[in-house]
């Protein structure tokens, strides 16, 4: 509500940014730590410059909001090396594993016996495993470390830290800098291998544009990324610019840049750019895209609004409604056949193969089988004909929890997007809507999420307190 009444005044996104500390908000660690960045970015965009700035102008100093955005790019941590038993600063990276962003940034961090860190795509290091005398410090999380943005921002928070300290002793101002300081000669160490690399590439004759921000993104040079897909946009290409103008936003995003993201998104939100888009299967990535800008600069209604049409299109509506047991269509019997054929590699050949494979199994299995060879093989052909059916019915019963299952955690998504926007009735009504009953006949569970349950007891609680 003071962002909506003076969105211009820098003091309620620090606000927000502390809200948001909050671990026990129904958000996730990186949706807390994105929309850190974002609250934080956008208070310090609307400070006065440096040296413009007064002290005691503001409640909240700007260095102390630079230099908290700077350490949570960061995620510094203070420790001793093994080798010297000196202290060191081991820069982590924070953490990003929303989507799309965690596709495209992901890194997994190793550390071996020494402490020594170093980064790979956080995919590549799933599919192939943790090599040998490594140690994976995040198994769970994505993470990100923009090196080049955070030391950036350490530099302004020097600058704002020399104006708020302005008349004071020298040692003193000293004193006062040192957490900076250090810091930043912490980043600008990791940055001299991080910009070797990156130079390196870019060096090369042949190193296409595409390639040049894929290189500056996995160096953690995401403001080099940037620039260059904003400064040569010219060049991109027919065949890149889709991709590279989603990969400006999901940058903007990373980064906490919400208004860059949004005035993007809005140019892009285009009936032609939906057909690009389309042709090359992105179109639910500017989906996902306008969802999680909402989220980061705590729109939480329109977030709502967007999830519906991103993961709620098919939700409630009858057609799509799971079938009782004794309705299972002929029609139901073919598609589950054909989706477990093994031809299938996505061409229209191997596509009627596996068709004609279908309809040949669904003969199968409708009639029982013809065993003239004795009364010992009967029995057995008997029971492996049944067991195609069993097979069939536990597929189908799998399928239908797995909606079931879906459509809790749905309907839960969007009650707490309910929730941290302040709408408690529409809250209420989805976290109700989260408990999914099972079509008749299956024997399945009833399928309801635990933080639905939870806080519906808590919003009832609430209301029974505020009765007369």
């Amino acid at each position: 509500r003071a962002i909506a009444a003076d969105p211009d005044h820098p003091e309620p996104y620090f606000a927000l940014a502390q809200v948001l500390s909050d671990p026990d908000l129904p958000l996730s660690e990186s949706e807390r730590m994105l929309g850190i960045v974002t609250a934080l970015r956008q208070c310090l965009i609307r400070m006065p410059r440096p040296d413009a700035y007064k002290r005691g102008q503001f409640a909240v100093p700007p260095v102390d909001v630079a230099f908290r955005l700077a350490r949570v790019y960061l995620n510094d941590q203070n420790e001793t090396d093994q080798a010297t038993r000196k202290p060191v600063t081991r820069l982590i990276g924070f953490p990003v594993d929303v989507s799309p962003l965690g596709e495209v940034f992901g890194q997994a961090v190793l550390t071996d016996s020494r402490g020594n860190l170093e980064r790979h795509p956080f995919q590549l290091v799933r599919q192939n495993g943790v090599p040998q005398n490594k140690r994976l410090i995040n198994p769970n999380v994505r993470l990100y470390l923009p090196l080049d943005t955070a030391r950036e921002t350490l530099q302004l928070a020097r600058e704002y830290g020399a104006a708020e300290l302005a008349g004071e002793p020298a040692e003193e101002i000293k004193k006062r800098l040192q957490p900076i300081d250090g810091l930043l000669t912490a980043v600008e160490t990791a940055l001299l291998s991080a910009n070797e690399q990156y130079n390196r590439e870019k060096r090369n004759p042949g190193t296409s544009l595409p390639r040049q921000v894929q290189v500056a993104i996995i160096s953690g040079l995401p403001g080099e990324a940037l620039r260059l897909l904003t400064e040569r946009e010219a060049d991109l290409g027919k065949d890149y610019a889709p991709f590279a103008l989603l990969q400006r936003v999901n940058l903007q995003l990373l980064l906490g840049r919400v208004e860059d993201a949004n005035e993007y998104l809005g140019s892009l939100d285009t009936a032609d750019w939906a057909k690009s888009f389309a042709v090359v299967g992105l179109s639910d990535q500017f989906q996902m895209l306008k969802y999680q800008k909402a989220v980061f600069a705590g729109e939480y209604k329109a977030a709502g609004e967007l999830w519906q049409v991103i993961a709620g299109r098919n939700i409630g509506r009858p057609e799509n409604a799971p079938p009782v047991r004794s309705a299972v269509t002929l029609e139901l019997i073919e598609q589950i056949a054909l989706a477990r054929s093994p031809r299938r590699d996505g061409t229209e050949a191997a596509h009627e193969a596996a068709k004609r494979e279908a309809a040949k199994t669904v003969e199968r299995m409708l009639k029982p089988p013809m065993v003239p060879f004795g009364p010992l093989l009967r029995p057995l052909a008997t029971e492996m004909w049944q067991s195609e059916w069993v097979g069939l019915e536990q597929l189908i019963r799998q399928g239908i929890a797995d909606r079931m299952q879906n459509e809790a955690e749905f309907f839960t998504r969007r009650g707490v997007l309910s929730l941290i926007e302040g709408d408690i009735s529409a809250a209420k009504e989805r976290f109700q809507q989260a408990r999914r009953e099972p079509p008749a006949g299956w024997k399945l569970p009833v399928q309801h999420t635990a933080p639905a349950a939870q806080y519906l007891q808590l919003i009832e609680r609430a209301a029974q307190r505020a009765a007369p």
